[in-house]
């Protein structure tokens, strides 16, 4: 299943009241691209005018004249059989004055030459002063370097790593006109730091519709919001929230997910944030709003059963799915995988109850409540007790405590079990428990009777013991798309036992 092409990275260039908007091929999601719209509008307006359709692709650039005083903000979207890029990605402003086009952050008064005058003797003063402090503090680190004369070692230069650090103090907001930045105290959550985007939204401005999903900490609800990225608009939303009984673990987790979040760029196979209402309680996350529900239940309801976590009695799910609906479900997922390896982030709860249903089908990976993201490592080692989700969880994670992306490969070869046995759960009639000791074993789930073997095959090689040995999201994502354009039968749901997937109940994390 494809969608729509990526968003368009768009640069502007200016030669007097000149306007050259240039741009390249973004990535296509799986069909041709067959026309770039080009879109203007004045600064505060809320509704772009179309200036152009360029159905020559191989055409990315186009010049245009802009009058003086005027501000201008531009944006360029790509279009397949599959719809149209995102408008709110990459936008570019610009300010035309004197004839001559300035990008507004970059605008100087009649007093320019005074003000760099000014500017020019600051910067030497810094300049003068960087140098010295280095020298000071290179001499620091050639006498505290040294070998202690009692132990032999060397003294540690980080004084935060001789601080100890306290696990029990909750995170803490910092109190500005900016996002806020929570600075979670504790070994196993990742470091955070101030977005440029404004993501706090107003309480008030938050109406909760209902509640359309419940977890085990958590609230899901649907939610409009007034005047979002001063829109003077309500848009529709959802809104995850805890639940009275939620622990501060569940709360820290909760901001973790959010502040990863907002590191993220959109993709149109990663659930997207919206915003957040953090400066008084409850705390809310809000996120794009995805109408039916997650992937799992979806599964199924498509052949009757109740899903337990999603309930929103507006919306009707397909009533039955077929073998090319299932197939096309897996490479989506694979591909917001890739993005988010790519960023070296490490889901570490990757399941169908994780993944959204878009329109269209589209899936959505979604709860980043365990995810991790490495930064400069490839490694994660789990360092503190909490939840963890046993059956989908890898051999080296479950045994040993270490993740890495291969070990969201090794999960997404249990949410391709998921999808394939249309809501089966895993390792049915295993105790969670007998898990590790049977997978330390060799034990792997056999292959269910209606998959065909070049199938299963994949998901064999998924949960190879060896990381190394499992092939990666980008071969995940060509090969499943591969798979669902092909015609041949690789699931047959004639011989798709009912019986033996029939007695499922709602999986939580193990």
């Amino acid at each position: 299943m494809g969608d729509a092409p990526a968003p368009v990275q768009l640069t502007v260039e200016a030669k007097g009241s000149e306007i050259t908007l240039k741009w390249k091929e973004p990535e296509n999601n799986g069909a041709a691209i067959t026309k770039y719209l080009i879109y203007q509008r004045n600064v505060n307006d809320k509704e772009w005018k179309k200036l152009e359709g360029i159905t020559d692709t191989s055409k990315q650039e186009y010049v245009l004249k802009g009058e003086e005083g005027k501000e201008y903000e531009f944006v360029v979207t790509a279009t397949n059989k599959y719809g149209e890029s995102s408008k709110t990605a990459n936008i570019q402003k610009v300010k035309i004055s004197g004839g001559t086009i300035k990008h507004p952050e970059n605008q100087t008064g009649s007093s320019c030459g005074a003000l760099h005058a000014a500017y020019i003797s600051v910067i030497i003063v810094l300049v003068i002063v960087t140098v010295a402090l280095s020298f000071v503090l290179w001499r620091m680190r050639k006498r505290l370097g040294e070998k202690c004369p009692r132990c032999g070692d060397l003294i540690a230069m980080n004084p935060v790593a001789a601080q100890e650090t306290d696990n029990t103090q909750p995170s803490s907001v910092s109190q500005t006109n900016e996002a806020p930045t929570y600075a979670t105290i504790g070994r196993d959550y990742m470091p955070l730091h101030p977005p440029a985007r404004r993501w706090e939204i107003r309480r008030e401005h938050v109406n909760i519709i209902k509640v359309i999903g419940k977890g085990a900490f958590s609230h899901v609800a649907q939610a409009t919001v007034w005047n979002m990225r001063d829109s003077q608009e309500y848009n529709t939303v959802a809104v995850k929230m805890l639940k009275a009984n939620a622990s501060e673990s569940d709360r820290k987790d909760l901001l973790s997910e959010l502040e990863l979040m907002k590191k993220l760029k959109p993709h149109p196979h990663v659930i997207k944030l919206v915003g957040c209402v953090t400066k008084s309680e409850p705390l809310l996350v809000l996120i794009e709003y995805v109408p039916f529900g997650d992937l799992l239940g979806y599964l199924r309801k498509s052949r009757g059963l109740n899903d337990t976590y999603f309930k929103d009695p507006d919306v009707n799910s397909q009533t039955s799915l077929t073998a090319d609906q299932l197939i096309r479900f897996a490479w989506p997922i694979a591909d917001g995988m890739c993005y988010l390896s790519s960023k070296k982030i490490i889901h570490r709860d990757l399941a169908a109850r994780n993944i959204l249903v878009g329109e269209g089908e589209k899936c959505k990976v979604t709860d980043f409540g365990m995810a991790r993201n490495l930064h400069q490592d490839d490694i994660y080692t789990r360092k503190s007790r909490g939840r963890l989700p046993v059956k989908w969880t890898a051999y080296e994670a479950l045994l040993y405590g270490i993740y890495t992306t291969q070990s969201d490969v090794w999960s997404y070869g249990v949410l391709l079990y998921e999808i394939l046995t249309v809501g089966g759960s895993p390792y049915p009639d295993i105790n969670a428990r007998q898990i590790a000791g049977k997978i330390k074993e060799g034990y792997r789930m056999p292959k269910p009777r209606h998959l065909d073997s070049k199938l299963f095959d994949i998901m064999l090689k998924c949960w190879a013991k060896n990381p190394n040995d499992r092939p990666t999201f980008n071969d995940l994502r060509k090969t499943m798309k591969d798979m669902g354009r092909n015609h041949e039968t690789y699931v047959n749901l004639h011989e798709y036992d009912y019986s033996l997937y029939a007695n499922v109940t709602d999986l939580a994390a193990e």
